[in-house]
């Protein structure tokens, strides 16, 4: 007769279920490091935010100058302040105190280390967020779905590039995890919690305010019948208003009207064809979600399997409403960025019910959106993109002008493509170009490894110096701008941290010396 084993103890447990979340934890912070190139900024979205955040620590005051536009466009109008809202630019503040203050030991190299660690939080809470969601739709899910969803869909990349969607996912996974968090005692803690992780992704992304009637909706059927549920429903939408009327206020006070959430009028200019943007945002091979994250294909098919009419309403209605909405945006494949850029603050919860499929169903996909998505990490997307709009058309063959809409609807010109283009050219492998397979031509030669190559450590392992920081450039900018728009002596300020920085860099010291040379002008006036 087998020897029955004693039960674990509390304290047994507690050690059991710490030890099966060290691996998980140890891949997770693998696959971050993996991305990190080190780098502050890259998208210009990023740079237009951070540079309100360096207007903080060298001014003072939450603005910095813009480049004057060669011709009016309305823009113009916030020339000193990130039309992209005050709250990216805060959430930057924090990434970027410490290195600041320490920037007379780090240098360029460091600051932008320190700043670029907020893009690698971002991909982080996204995960974890991911995590808790999905142990809300399956209590005994696996802790190694947290780096199996970061690593299999295009978040991963996210963890390198500067775009605050992954804390807009992370904001929303939370929320809606939150809502189906049943357990007794926690109806207030809940409530507030679901509605504060709520209302920041929408402050960082103004267009998820569009699924908050989803979110109110799921939450009655969450807490139908249960006690104190008018209450909490009550106090979930109260704070979701008092949000918006955050967001409306700090648009007012910034400027000078409530309409401007943040993204100024490009959040309204719903000018492309329905059916195009939906073909191009789920299926197509360029900005496909189904191609870039297999995962929230297994989620859409095990949905059914979720428990609750609130989980299924949330996993599909929330992604549902924002995916007509993006689909009819200008610029509905996301400009420069790996995969659809705008659908990933719904990534987490369309690709959750994935815990509920087939293991050998999730293991594929896992491993499917793993072997793409490695494709966005090693490569920029702004390397291959910058390549492709210099590109000569095959005669009768009109192509879009930008090179992000060039590559989301000319197939050949994928970049799922392009990239592993560019890694097989750079091993010695022979494959023909993307152009030459569609008979355009090349005005210049494509990237070598030095100039598409992101993370550091590959780049280290390749003998290939890190990417050149961004943070002089910008500080450089911005005292340019200044003084372009007629307030040199507040672009001064600017000009000496970018020499300190980067004393080599090109025309800087040759625009301080000019600046410092000129009489002072009055103070600016308004932008």
């Amino acid at each position: 007769m087998p020897v029955l084993e004693a039960p674990a103890g509390p304290a047994s447990a507690s050690r059991g279920r710490a030890a099966s979340t060290v691996g998980p934890a140890l891949l997770t912070l693998l696959l971050l490091s993996t991305a990190f190139i080190g780098r502050g900024v890259i998208s210009s979205d990023a740079a237009e935010a951070i540079s309100d955040t360096f207007g903080l620590l060298v001014t003072g005051r939450l603005e910095a100058a813009t480049m004057p536009p060669a011709a009016p466009d309305g823009r113009s109008a916030y020339a000193f302040k990130s039309h992209y809202g005050v709250f990216p630019s805060c959430l930057l503040l924090p990434f970027t105190v410490l290195p600041w203050v320490l920037r007379g030991r780090l240098g360029a190299v460091g600051l932008d280390a320190g700043i670029a660690l907020a893009w690698l939080a971002g991909a982080l809470l996204a995960a974890l967020a991911f995590r808790k969601l999905a142990r809300q739709l399956a209590p005994g899910a696996s802790p190694w779905w947290a780096p199996a969803f970061l690593g299999s869909t295009f978040l991963w990349p996210y963890a390198a590039d500067s775009f605050f969607e992954p804390f807009a996912a992370a904001g929303l996974a939370l929320a809606a995890a939150s809502l189906l968090d049943g357990r007794e005692g926690r109806g207030a803690w809940t409530a507030a919690l679901a509605a504060t992780a709520f209302a920041g992704a929408a402050l960082l992304k103004p267009v998820v305010w569009i699924t908050a009637p989803v979110f109110v909706l799921a939450a009655a059927l969450a807490w139908r019948g249960r006690p104190g549920a008018i209450g909490r429903l009550t106090l979930f939408g109260g704070l979701l208003a008092a949000g918006l009327v955050v967001a409306w206020g700090a648009s007012a006070l910034r400027f000078g009207g409530g309409a401007n959430l943040g993204y100024g009028d490009e959040a309204l200019r719903f000018t492309n064809p329905l059916l195009a943007g939906l073909w191009g945002l789920l299926l197509s091979p360029n900005r496909g979600l189904f191609l870039y994250a297999p995962l929230a294909l297994v989620g859409l098919v095990a949905i059914p399997r979720a428990a609750t009419p609130a989980a299924r309403l949330l996993c599909v209605g929330a992604p549902l409403v924002l995916l007509l909405t993006v689909a009819r945006f200008e610029g509905w494949h996301g400009g420069s960025a790996w995969g659809p850029r705008h659908l990933l603050p719904v990534l987490p919860l369309v690709a959750a019910p994935a815990v509920l499929a087939g293991r050998r169903l999730a293991a594929a996909a896992v491993a499917a959106g793993f072997a793409v998505n490695l494709l966005g990490v090693l490569v920029a997307a702004g390397a291959y993109i910058s390549w492709a709009e210099r590109l000569v058309p095959p005669g009768g063959t009109v192509w879009p002008p930008a090179g992000p809409e060039i590559v989301s609807v000319v197939p050949g010109l994928s970049p799922v493509k392009g990239h592993a283009w560019l890694l097989a050219r750079s091993l010695g492998l022979s494959s023909a170009s993307p152009a030459a397979r569609l008979g355009a031509a090349e005005r210049q030669a494509p990237p070598r490894a030095a100039g598409y190559l992101s993370p550091w450590l590959v780049r280290a392992v390749a003998g290939l110096p890190p990417v050149p920081p961004t943070s002089p450039a910008i500080l450089h900018r911005i005292g340019l701008a200044y003084a372009l728009r007629g307030d040199p002596a507040t672009g001064l300020p600017f000009l000496k941290e970018a020499v300190a920085l980067q004393p080599g860099r090109p025309g800087l010291k040759e625009l301080l010396r000019a600046l410092e040379a000129a009489p002072r002008s009055g103070p600016r006036g308004p932008g």
